[in-house]
């Protein structure tokens, strides 16, 4: 049985959520955190690919008519921007190569990034599930089912 558009990204999401789980249990012992850290990272990545132009785009036209699922539509285009780049950002200062030393804020660091993953599944789980879910049913389109 294959899920619908709901159900495929909040899988995505609690994979991730999972992934940052595992590091969040050895924020204390960043030695042992940053050799998972590539892990968690590669889940992150593979979880913003999904959302990519193509994926906004099909979005955009599917709700042109709509001004206000457009002004969202944008936001989250501008938002995702934003989270990407702190992802990146936290994944080049505290990735495997890195050393030890710089881990003397990653216990507070992770914390910071991991409520920012949390406000934007959030926000997605607000706003965006509820405008996949219209345009699936609406128009048949399968476009969070990707892998």
């Amino acid at each position: 049985m294959s899920l619908n558009v709901v159900e495929s990204f909040l899988l995505r999401q609690e994979t991730v959520l999972h992934a940052l789980e595992q590091l969040q249990s050895l924020r204390n012992n960043y030695r042992e955190a940053r050799k998972i850290s590539g892990e968690c990272r590669e889940k992150m990545f593979y979880y913003f690919r999904v959302q990519d132009e193509k994926f906004y785009k099909s979005l955009e036209d599917f709700f042109a008519e709509n001004r206000p699922a457009l002004k969202m539509i944008e936001f989250l285009t501008l938002d995702l921007k934003e989270v990407k780049v702190k992802t990146f950002n936290f994944f080049v200062k505290y990735g495997v190569d890195n050393p030890l030393e710089q881990g003397r804020n990653f216990a507070r660091d992770l914390r910071v990034y991991r409520q920012e993953i949390l406000h934007r599944f959030r926000v997605e789980e607000s706003y965006l599930l509820p405008l996949l879910k219209r345009m699936s049913e609406e128009s048949g389109h399968w476009l969070a089912g990707k892998s």
